[in-house]
């Protein structure tokens, strides 16, 4: 949808051996089978994707896209990306003959994403931040939605993006979820799971880092997004001041950031 182009190529570590009966033979390939060269940063998730909804499956993260296998490729942009897969093969050898392709077989597909994007809100500091929102969901409460950071700061920033301190900002998440410009409180025993040396990562300047998380981790008066019928207007504030800092250290980000307003319809 940005106009960005990717090349990636089937994993080797996803490829299986089969025998081919008669002249066709039929196989599936998850997209996240495919890895690309590292583009960005590694999204954050807090859960995992289902079928029809955010799953709170702590472990998809590192099942499909730990850092220590090669870079995946994660959407996170609604709209449609379209795919072209090229299939080719070497010729066989005598002693393990292997299906063979003349010309190279090209094949064409597209994948819908829907879902909205907010503004971006006023910068702190060299970060703004904005919200994506799904659509299609089978609940309020478990619609995907994600915070991303961007950095403009001039130079990379850091921060600690989920884990443990003893600053005063609640954990695991440093972001809060405003229903109509009031801050809703964060469920207890919010699932994530952060390596240590991924704390205080660098944010690279011009790059954009996804956190994917779900509505029903926050609620007002014991009631989550999912009971309050009606249109609301969401944002999410993302906040960080950490323990103790060098002052001269200008990479470290402290402070409050808030995203762009989307209005979101919780139906009866």
């Amino acid at each position: 949808p940005a106009g960005q182009v990717l090349q990636a190529r089937w994993s080797p570590e996803s490829a299986a051996a089969f025998e081919v009966a008669g002249t066709r033979r039929t196989q599936r390939v998850p997209l996240r089978e495919f890895e690309v060269e590292p583009v960005g940063m590694r999204p954050v998730l807090i859960g995992g994707p289902g079928a029809s909804e955010w799953r709170d499956d702590k472990n998809w993260q590192w099942t499909h896209l730990s850092p220590d296998r090669p870079a995946r490729w994660f959407p996170e942009l609604p709209g449609t990306y379209r795919i072209a897969l090229r299939v080719e093969s070497l010729p066989s050898p005598e002693f393990a003959p292997w299906p063979t392709f003349a010309p190279a077989v090209n094949v064409a597909t597209a994948i819908v994403m829907t879902g909205e994007v907010g503004d971006w809100g006023e910068p702190h500091d060299g970060l703004r931040a904005r919200l994506v929102w799904s659509t299609g969901a089978s609940s309020i409460d478990r619609t995907p939605i994600a915070l991303q950071l961007e950095n403009h700061a001039g130079e990379a920033k850091r921060y600690n993006y989920a884990g443990s301190t003893i600053a005063r900002i609640p954990q695991p998440q440093h972001f809060t979820l405003l229903v109509d410009g009031v801050e809703w409180t964060q469920n207890e025993r919010v699932p994530v799971v952060l390596r240590a040396v991924d704390s205080l990562a660098p944010h690279p300047v011009g790059q954009r880092r996804t956190i994917v998380t779900r509505p029903g981790f926050w609620s007002a008066d014991g009631q989550t997004l999912g009971a309050s019928a009606g249109r609301h207007r969401i944002a999410l504030v993302f906040h960080f001041r950490p323990s103790v800092w060098d002052t001269r250290d200008t990479s470290i980000w402290h402070g409050e950031i808030r995203t762009g307003e989307l209005e979101v319809n919780v139906p009866d």
